[in-house]
């Protein structure tokens, strides 16, 4: 087998150049390990319909699969969309579970009886006519159709809030164990955990959860499922995370260790912090100077009342129990796992 850049271009998702034409025609990736084809256009969809029916056991199994992992992400008054919503038996479920707004984009006939289910329902090819921001995006087995996937992705960010998610399924590969490939000529894409999450980044989202071996009928038993939320700015990140700090420390504080951890997790946020002294048990560091502070030791007369972070998780018993010979007062002392593991 030989590669070829020239002739076949570079890989949708890695955007490697190590691509293989292969005898079904198909392109395959030895990067990620993606394939695509050129797929029929989906407009001949749109006088179709039923294209969803299974047995009613394997309809109840999918739809009890998504709802556990959409279930954790319900709350209250959030807009969804669905693409790709069929005849709207997976938002109907949805808004059994709580009072929140279900649109459905159908490009199928199905779109007529997914009406009588869900709020509103659009039938169209794609999501571009749009303009409300979404909390939550659902899209099962929708973008193996795409042939420029990750232009549709880049448009599902754009229709999503900053705190908004996206949860999208599609094949694993082709989508059964058994299978080499997925022979199915309406799918453009046959996606590997490696090649999904870096579409997905490239589109501008960042993957949460990756998960396989979803069951979406008796011939795809094994599909990809990943929720992803839009990638938040560095100044976005920095406030939420100086928050934190703010939280459980207050304005002004002292921070105890001068190690490895400190350097990692507190001097690069040291320009936007008050740090009132940079403490250290080691008497060699003394004197030094880090991230502009100088290393001394801990002065109970003059630090006295002060919250202490204590920057290194692995040392964080030996010098808490130290600071509590000295009289400190356990609520006084925060550990780095008190403000990286706050949850959000």
């Amino acid at each position: 087998m030989s590669y070829s850049a020239h002739d076949v271009g570079s890989c949708p998702c890695c955007l490697g150049d190590r691509i293989s034409l292969m005898e079904n025609a198909d392109h395959a990736c030895a990067v990620c390990g993606h394939r695509w084809r050129r797929a029929h256009p989906l407009s001949h969809y749109e006088t179709q319909q039923g294209r969803n029916e299974l047995p009613a056991g394997d309809i109840e199994r999918k739809i009890i699969d998504r709802m556990t992992s959409i279930d954790p992400l319900l709350r209250n008054g959030i807009r969804i969309l669905e693409i790709g919503c069929a005849e709207g038996l997976l938002g109907e479920r949805v808004k059994r579970e709580a009072a929140v707004h279900y649109t459905g984009l159908e490009v199928s006939a199905d779109a007529k009886a997914a009406r009588s289910r869900l709020d509103h329902v659009v039938q169209a090819i794609d999501s571009q006519q749009f303009t409300a921001a979404f909390d939550l995006i659902l899209a099962f087995h929708v973008l193996e159709h795409l042939a420029n996937a990750e232009s549709e992705l880049v448009e599902w960010n754009h229709l999503l809030k900053p705190t908004g998610r996206l949860l999208l399924e599609t094949p694993n590969g082709a989508g059964h164990s058994l299978l080499e490939n997925d022979g199915n000529p309406e799918h453009a894409h046959q996606f590997t955990p490696a090649s999904l999450s870096l579409l997905v980044w490239r589109a501008g989202f960042d993957t949460i959860t990756l998960t396989n071996s979803h069951f979406e009928s008796p011939v795809y038993t094994d599909s990809l499922r990943l929720l992803a939320a839009p990638k938040q700015q560095t100044s976005v990140r920095r406030e939420k995370l100086l928050m934190r700090f703010a939280t459980k420390l207050g304005e002004n504080f002292v921070v105890y260790g001068a190690g490895g951890d400190f350097m990692t997790y507190v001097a690069p946020l040291s320009p936007w912090l008050n740090i009132a002294a940079l403490c250290d048990t080691n008497t060699a560091r003394r004197g030094q100077r880090l991230a502009g502070l100088e290393i001394t030791a801990y002065d109970p007369a003059s630090l006295r009342g002060l919250p202490i972070l204590i920057s290194t998780t692995r040392h964080r018993r030996e010098i808490t129990n130290l600071l509590i010979q000295q009289g400190i007062s356990i609520e006084q002392i925060v550990g780095l796992e008190d403000i990286f593991g706050l949850v959000e």
